[in-house]
């Protein structure tokens, strides 16, 4: 069990896009509030809802949703070496 007063948690809640993440893609900011080595970062929504909510409910082609897979899956790679 963690303790609230930890300093090595972060909570991340994303609200609304901004015009500026509206410019990148949908990894941009999860990169941008990614943890440093020995944090822990906790999301309140995230990259897995999103491309969860549009495959489920058909907002994108196939093609991006599994692209977006994939990204993520490298991202989560990428950060494990780190």
């Amino acid at each position: 069990m963690m303790k609230e007063e930890r300093s090595d948690v972060r909570l991340m809640i994303e609200p609304v896009l901004s015009n500026v993440e509206l410019e990148h893609d949908f990894l941009w900011r999860v990169h941008q509030a990614t943890p440093a080595k020995g944090m822990i970062g906790i999301w309140n929504r995230s990259h897995y809802e999103d491309v969860l909510i549009a495959r489920v409910h058909h907002l994108v082609k196939k093609k991006v949703w599994k692209a977006r897979y994939e990204q993520i899956n490298a991202f989560e790679k990428a950060i494990m070496v780190q």
